[in-house]
């Protein structure tokens, strides 16, 4: 896989997929609110570490087939991706990835460096991210600051062997007290959550 290939560098493609993200996740908003458009309704969360590691990408590649995804969109979304990304380096931290791609090539794309700047690969400088399947059954939010990675799929989805993602309940006992001190998710915080992500009648 050539890297180069992969980056999204013009402004008129940057714009066709923000307009799909659109579609799926609703703008500006964090956790603990509901980040994801109708009718993604089904959520499982992981480790946000795990998604910047190259075994990601079989849980990614995996989703892409069963939705029959030529490829996947990851996309930074904080550090903003025009004010500093492109105004640094000239393109944008956003990557169309092909399905057939490897973890090495997943891994190549999360370690890839700006010039100049390797503190500022998206292993290391992202914050907010988006994984986004073109067809719009599925999308995964992730949020350094608290730990975890939202996978969102529509009900066609739901029987997807995910043995080691977790319902709400268990990331809020689990998952994101690992990113407090005091090892405690502040209540409105959970609460939140709790209603934003809970899943009536799943099979996770």
């Amino acid at each position: 896989m050539n890297k180069k290939t992969v980056i999204i560098k013009e402004k008129k493609e940057f714009n066709i997929f923000q307009s799909l993200i659109n579609q799926i996740i609703i703008d500006g908003f964090r956790l603990p609110n509901q980040v994801f458009q109708p009718p993604l309704n089904k959520f499982v969360f992981e480790e946000f570490d795990w998604s910047m590691s190259a075994e990601f990408w079989e849980t990614i590649q995996s989703l892409a087939l069963q939705s029959a995804d030529s490829y996947v969109l990851m996309a930074v979304i904080e550090p903003n991706p025009i004010d500093y990304f492109y105004k640094e380096f000239g393109y944008y931290s956003w990557f169309k990835i092909p399905t057939t791609s490897s973890t090495d090539d997943y891994w190549s794309i999360l370690e890839l460096e700006p010039e100049g700047s390797p503190a500022d690969a998206v292993v290391f400088n992202s914050d907010v991210v988006v994984w986004v399947s073109p067809s719009k059954s599925w999308a995964i939010w992730g949020e350094r600051s608290h730990g975890v990675c939202v996978l969102a799929t529509r009900n066609e989805l739901d029987q997807l062997q995910l043995s080691t993602w977790r319902t709400v309940d268990k990331a809020i006992n689990e998952l994101i007290p690992l990113q407090y001190t005091n090892k405690k998710v502040p209540e409105d915080f959970s609460d939140l959550l709790t209603i934003n992500y809970f899943n009536k009648q799943s099979s996770f």
